[in-house]
């Protein structure tokens, strides 16, 4: 079976491309050539890897030819001065031009990698797939549109459509900024760290994504892929600062006054030139519930999350540590 991956040299994307070859599958990686923390391509005969970008539809045919199955993970994130234009070109137009190309290809399986962030506020914890989406940021604005687009085309082909909770481990930019704080201690609490938070590490993501691409019944249906359970904010952090071998300080920003000093930021460092050190949506990590229900993936995929917190941590934190970034 040969597999296309958009997003492939993403920190889900590569790690998804080396899963796949492992499998055995042929990949064909699809990007615009930068890769997280630096790490080179897939060297096997089975994989190929296309720079380009997906807004474009000479790239996404050339993309799309003799390939069985899609994995479209390629979006674009929160990124300072990125006009809102471009996330509408990139995660909606981009996802549109892939299905528009899959269908004249007569793709078997496309498999869309959206967010939880298509949620928005939960006023019920946890979340259903049922539940009624209110996205809150441009990101979750364009991801929820681009879902849309991709359930019009299952009347084409099998789509499913994948909404990982917060992924984490080896290769994660993100959290490694976090861990750092933490071990240098100048990480604070923003909060009472009583936020419910969804980790899911990532061979348990990968594990969602198989399970997507070789059940039947899947067709046409949205599913949850997180973690055993939600913890704690301040409980996942302590893993963590235990891991390191320190201590969270005890002092905590309220969040009013954080969102305050986000706000700030993000009027006066652009006009600086420079990215903002928080915004207010880094701030959701601190303040915002992520519960999330994975019955339905159990039920209908056979999901099972494997690895949990204290594991997971420690791998994570392991693997920084022998890259040097610990």
């Amino acid at each position: 079976m040969r597999i296309l991956v958009t997003g492939s040299s993403g920190f889900i994307g590569s790690n998804l491309v080396d899963f796949l070859l492992k499998e055995g599958y042929t990949v064909r990686g699809l990007d615009e050539g930068r890769r997280e923390f630096g790490t080179a391509p897939p060297q096997r005969n089975s994989y190929e890897e296309l720079i380009g970008d997906i807004t474009q539809e000479e790239v996404v045919r050339q993309a799309t030819e003799n390939i069985d199955v899609i994995f479209h993970l390629a979006s674009l994130v929160t990124q300072a001065n990125v006009p809102e234009k471009r996330y509408w070109e990139v995660n909606v137009g981009g996802t549109e031009n892939l299905l528009h190309a899959s269908k004249e290809a007569g793709i078997k399986r496309f498999i869309y990698c959206s967010t939880d962030s298509v949620i928005g506020e939960i006023c019920r914890p946890p979340a259903r797939e049922t539940d009624t989406p209110r996205p809150e940021n441009i990101y979750g604005i364009t991801k929820y549109e681009a879902e849309k687009k991709v359930l019009e085309y299952s009347k084409h082909m099998s789509v499913v459509i994948i909404r990982p909770t917060r992924v984490y481990g080896p290769g994660d930019r993100r959290m490694l900024e976090i861990f750092k704080r933490i071990k240098q201690g100048k990480f604070f609490l923003i909060g009472r760290g009583q936020t419910l938070f969804h980790p899911v590490y990532i061979s348990d993501c990968l594990q969602g994504f198989k399970l997507a691409l070789e059940v039947k019944g899947a067709e046409g249906e949205i599913f949850n892929i997180g973690g055993e359970e939600p913890v704690k904010i301040k409980y996942f952090l302590n893993v963590a600062a235990k891991e390191l071998g320190v201590k969270i300080g005890k002092i905590y920003f309220p969040c009013f006054f954080a969102k305050a000093i986000a706000v700030i930021l993000e009027r006066c460092c652009p006009i600086a030139g420079i990215t903002p050190p928080f915004t207010r949506r880094n701030l959701e990590f601190f303040t915002k519930t992520r519960s999330y229900d994975i019955s339905k993936a159990r039920k209908i995929l056979g999901y099972k999350p494997d690895v949990g917190v204290e594991d997971g941590v420690k791998k994570t934190i392991q693997w920084y540590r022998e890259k040097g970034y610990l």
